[in-house]
């Protein structure tokens, strides 16, 4: 399945909102908008473009993004494949690493890095990995946050407390984020550049279902660690991730790319509710449910990109029709 996923990924030509803009910078590899992407796809770019292959670039991308979520899955899921099938579909991940491409793949290294080194508490390699992976997209020095919430015991009352409180901090946020001082490592420009951003670039509609799945997540809370105690600390970071994203909400796009690092654990979480109730064959009903829910979910995404650019709400259909790019 992974292999297959990038196939349609490394191969793909405009398919993703930011396609046209990256191929573009490996045609012309310079300027203001090369040099301020990280040094790492900086090269790649550089390099595919003296080459003359300028698919390298999103073949290369596309290996490691699946590559680390693969490595990530494989160690940590109870149902690998439901945990791979659930990245596809859930439309912040598989779908996001179409056009968000440098992030998505600082996302994935940091989700290896999570399960393989810093829940082994071996955090010397973990803060290496995030040292790394900023040199792809500078927005993974957030995952740093990640050692305190690992450390940190959070119970479903106070994770409830938190995530209900969210919706109501974002003027507190706003005015902390806008009266920062100068901070290191690129932080102050980074923060300007998402607070700057105010639009949702496709995410609209897609964060309510993850806000569902937080309170879902924290309603089975106690039966979720009973099938897998690694659940605790998954479920932290997506409770998280949900709570960055509404304290962000008036910035748009900022919160919910910074999210994305802290969401994408509910993939491992997921493969839990196969087993919320017992007997075998009430678990395949549940196995079954989650994975006709996935598929629609899936299709719906698909579906209402489409609609957006047939009724003229987008200059482009990201998705469809699909295209490799021997066929250009």
């Amino acid at each position: 399945m992974s292999t297959v996923i990038f196939l349609f990924s490394g191969l793909r030509f405009n398919i993703g909102w930011d396609f046209e803009n990256y191929y573009d910078l490996l045609k012309y590899p310079y300027g203001h908008n090369f040099m301020r992407i990280e040094y790492l796809p900086r090269k790649l770019i550089s390099f595919s473009h003296d080459l003359q292959f300028l698919q390298l670039f999103f073949i290369v991308t596309s290996f490691f993004v699946m590559y680390f979520v693969y490595k990530g899955v494989i160690l940590r899921s109870i149902l690998p494949k439901l945990s791979i099938l659930a990245f596809v579909c859930l439309p912040l991940f598989f779908f996001q690493s179409l056009t968000i491409i440098r992030q998505i793949l600082a996302v994935s290294i940091v989700f290896y890095g999570t399960l393989y080194f810093l829940q082994e508490k071996k955090y010397i390699y973990f803060f290496s990995l995030i040292i790394f992976s900023s040199l792809i997209h500078i927005s993974s020095i957030f995952a740093l946050l990640f050692i305190p919430i690992f450390k940190l015991k959070l119970s479903r009352k106070l994770q409830s407390l938190l995530l209900l409180g969210s919706f109501i901090t974002s003027p507190i946020i706003t005015y902390f984020l806008l009266n920062l001082p100068i901070l290191p490592f690129g932080l102050s420009g980074l923060i300007a550049f998402y607070t700057s951003k105010n639009d949702f670039s496709g995410f609209g509609l897609i964060i309510y279902l993850m806000i569902g799945l937080a309170f879902i997540n924290i309603f089975f809370y106690k039966k979720l660690l009973q099938i897998n105690d690694h659940n605790e600390f998954y479920v932290k970071l997506f409770t998280t991730g949900i709570i960055i994203y509404n304290s962000l909400l008036p910035f748009g796009i900022g919160g919910a790319r910074l999210s994305i690092y802290f969401l994408i654990y509910i993939i491992l979480v997921v493969p839990s509710y196969v087993y919320l109730l017992k007997g075998e064959r009430i678990q395949t009903v549940l196995k079954d449910f989650i994975l006709l829910t996935l598929c629609l979910v899936f299709f719906t995404n698909i579906y209402i990109s489409t609609s957006a650019y047939t009724r003229g709400l987008t200059s482009k259909d990201p998705l469809l029709p699909y295209r490799f790019y021997f066929q250009d």
